[in-house]
């Protein structure tokens, strides 16, 4: 539903209430910060989930889906900055 601060808020209320032992509250505030292309945010909860369990297929996919969206980010940019040099040649 696009709410990305209530979602926050609850995930980090989740998390300060059980100490931070459950990898599905870091995983689901992970995807809030992918959503909002926070991606440093994003690797740091993907990466805590999967120090809490690291046999999840899941978590691991998920790490793997915000390298993608970053690099993709990355390269429209560059795309956008080669198109406007062209132009101003």
């Amino acid at each position: 539903m696009r709410d990305y601060e209530s979602a926050l808020k609850d995930y980090n209320d989740a998390i300060d209430a059980i100490n931070g032992q459950n990898a599905e509250n870091f995983f689901n505030r992970g995807n809030v910060y992918l959503n909002r292309e926070e991606y440093l945010l994003a690797h740091e909860d993907f990466d805590t989930a999967i120090s809490i369990d690291s046999k999840s297929a899941k978590l691991h996919h998920a790490k793997g889906l915000a390298y993608q969206s970053e690099a993709e980010k990355i390269a429209k940019k560059d795309q956008r900055d080669l198109n406007r040099e062209e132009i101003l040649v």
